[in-house]
């Protein structure tokens, strides 16, 4: 899907998806990618990988 294809294009998408709250919506993708992708913010990152 869209936010998809825009999060992996680069790690800036990725912080843009993050921000709008993509990791909330509880997709498996979307936990996959901010589990295993080297953010910022490394409490996000953390919370999203319990």
């Amino acid at each position: 899907n869209a936010e998809m294809t825009a999060a992996v294009i680069g790690k800036a998408d990725l912080r843009e998806a993050n921000l709008e709250g993509a990791n909330l919506r509880g997709a498996n993708w979307s936990k996959a990618i901010m589990c295993n992708t080297i953010l910022p913010n490394v409490e996000t990152n953390n919370r999203n990988c319990d």
